[in-house]
């Protein structure tokens, strides 16, 4: 006796007890469940047996027809290893652990694309076998004729995620009722289609080929399976908004997470597209494998890739989330950035409506959305809506941005800017928090704002301002800003050095004349008392690096009406809450 043969009876005595399967238990007890359904001495059609597992239920249960080539593949040895070489036939293996049951099967050795049946009517179909619509399709059309609408299919992989346009075709199929859901519902995480023949069956081919085209049920949109099947035919178009938007609406599974691995293993898209698809992936990776971690835990200053992360853990409530995520803008935005401020105060802003007063171009808007801000409106009499020109605050300089304000409003739903004044908004338009980020030492009519900001601020909200202070070493805004920018025998920066600008009476042209309020640090305080209640503040001191070793005796002889406070105070941050 040869050693494969040997193999073979071993392999037969074992498989009595114990058959190898690829099919899950919850697959097993759904069949079982259907067999019930079925009248007495039911004709049972399976496609794709291998080696019985479903086998030996079905044929306990009436007439078993088992469809296949039989043909050992290099997957069934892997599987069982030692038994058949790849190219033999399994049929004697299968006959032999069904006939060790006492059980047997009319087998029909032949490719399905071959199969004709010239039997009675059929009352089950049982499909095991392709992985493509092409192949599922193909089976289906075989049973036209000879089935009813009593008939029952079960289709393994129908539902599996790995396979997202196997999905697709049978949610169309099933929307125009090729296909009619069974009454007898899979448990959560099969991957079986249970079904019957529907009233359009004969049209299934034509209805599965214009499937990926085809408006979707609501009910289908809330599958995760059909929403990865979504995602895969947004990919291949690179329309990566529409994957997003599918993305948000999965509920998020570790069984959703293992099936993108093959999902992503078939995409072929350009060398150009593959930075787009890893920044995908990786939120993809983020959302279903998320679970536990709370909103505003992320400190999203850090790097870009966080900050990403955060947007898509802050806004997981927001009907935008997915449509509104534009990681190239995002990415672009901390690296000028524009997400430290928003990061700081990120547990003030989360589920807010945002009013942004001296906004610039809005670019913290976009930090603000990454916290969770529910809307952002920034307001900037000057800002040029269609000028692609920011502060790089990164390289302390202006350069393009990318996109206009226009632009990124077109693309960001929830992110707006204007360039009105809060007073001229319509009345009705509410807020819960105000931002004014180094924007109060520029506003000429700061009582005028503080008080409009007190009435547009719902019950509750807040303000919040980050204060760069005049009376510090660099508080007039002009060259030189640091230390390291000082260029000895400058006229210009001689005006304003080491504190000279508190004493420079500028002509009303200039800038300290238009741009500065020259606002006192008690002054503003006392008026943000008088429309708010302050909560938190805090005096931040200058650096060396911003001058703060060059203070002399002589310069506080030169100014005795301010204290080194006054002085040495770079920054006040605070945070006020209206009065009701």
């Amino acid at each position: 006796m040869t050693a494969t043969a040997s193999a073979r009876k071993a392999f037969i005595r074992t498989a009595a007890t114990d058959i190898p399967s690829m099919v899950a238990k919850s697959d097993i007890d759904l069949i079982a469940r259907h067999l019930d359904l079925l009248p007495p001495n039911p004709v049972i059609v399976e496609f794709g047996p291998w080696l019985g597992s479903i086998s030996v239920h079905l044929a306990k249960a009436g007439q078993l027809h088992a469809v296949d080539n039989f043909v050992w593949t290099k997957d069934h040895a892997r599987r069982v290893p030692d038994v058949l070489d790849p190219g033999d036939s399994f049929q004697a293996l299968y006959e032999a652990v069904l006939k060790k049951r006492g059980l047997k099967a009319a087998v029909h050795v032949t490719p399905f694309a071959d199969f004709v049946w010239n039997g009675p009517k059929i009352d089950l179909v049982v499909i095991d076998g392709p992985k493509t619509v092409e192949g599922m399709i193909e089976i289906l059309s075989k049973l036209i004729g000879h089935v009813g609408e009593d008939t029952i299919i079960l289709i393994k992989n129908a539902l599996n995620p790995s396979y997202p346009e196997v999905v697709l075709t049978f949610h169309a199929l099933m929307r125009r009722e090729a296909l009619i859901a069974s009454e007898i519902e899979g448990p959560v995480g099969s991957n079986m289609l249970a079904c019957r023949v529907g009233p359009a069956f004969a049209d299934l081919a034509e209805i599965a080929e214009n499937a990926p085209e085809e408006e979707q049920s609501p009910e289908a949109q809330a599958d995760d399976a059909f929403l990865l099947a979504e995602i895969q035919r947004r990919l291949t178009k690179l329309d990566w908004p529409g994957a997003y938007d599918h993305l948000s609406k999965m509920s998020p599974s570790l069984r959703m997470l293992t099936a993108w691995d093959e999902v992503e293993g078939r995409l072929d898209l350009s060398p150009e597209a593959q930075e787009d698809l890893a920044v995908f992936s990786d939120i993809y990776a983020f959302h279903h494998g998320s679970a536990g971690i709370q909103p505003g835990s992320i400190a999203y200053g850090r790097s870009a890739a966080q900050a990403m992360r955060a947007y898509w853990l802050n806004n997981a409530d927001k009907p935008w989330r997915g449509t509104s995520f534009r990681p190239e803008i995002l990415s672009k935005a901390f690296d000028y950035g524009y997400m430290s401020w928003p990061s700081k105060i990120q547990e003030h802003i989360r589920d807010k409506d945002i009013i942004d007063i001296g906004c610039g171009p809005g670019l913290h808007g976009i930090g603000y959305l990454v916290g969770g801000a529910r809307s952002y409106v920034g307001l900037d009499p000057i800002v040029k809506l269609d000028k692609d020109r920011v502060k790089n605050l990164t390289a302390k300089c202006k350069e393009p941005f990318g996109w206009t304000p226009n632009e990124i409003a077109e693309l960001i739903e929830p992110w707006k800017i204007t360039p009105k004044l809060s007073y001229e908004l319509p009345e009705e338009r509410m807020f819960d928090v105000a931002t004014l980020h180094n924007v109060t030492e520029h506003l000429l009519q700061i009582e005028d704002v503080f008080r409009d900001l007190s009435l547009r601020l719902r019950p509750g909200g807040v303000m919040i301002y980050n204060h760069h202070n005049f009376y510090t070493w660099n508080g007039h805004h002009l060259p030189p800003k640091s230390i390291s920018a000082i260029k000895p025998g400058d006229p210009k920066q001689k005006e304003m050095m080491d504190w000279a600008h508190i004493a420079f009476d500028p002509p009303p042209e200039h800038y300290i004349s238009r741009g500065l309020n020259r606002i006192m640090l008690d002054d503003l305080i006392a008026l943000t008392e008088k429309y708010f209640d302050i909560e938190f503040s805090e005096e931040i001191p200058t650096r060396p690096e911003n001058g703060a070793l060059r203070i002399t005796d002589g310069i506080r002889n030169r100014y005795p009406h301010l204290t080194d406070r006054d002085l040495l105070t770079q920054n006040l941050f605070c945070i006020a809450r209206v009065r009701i």
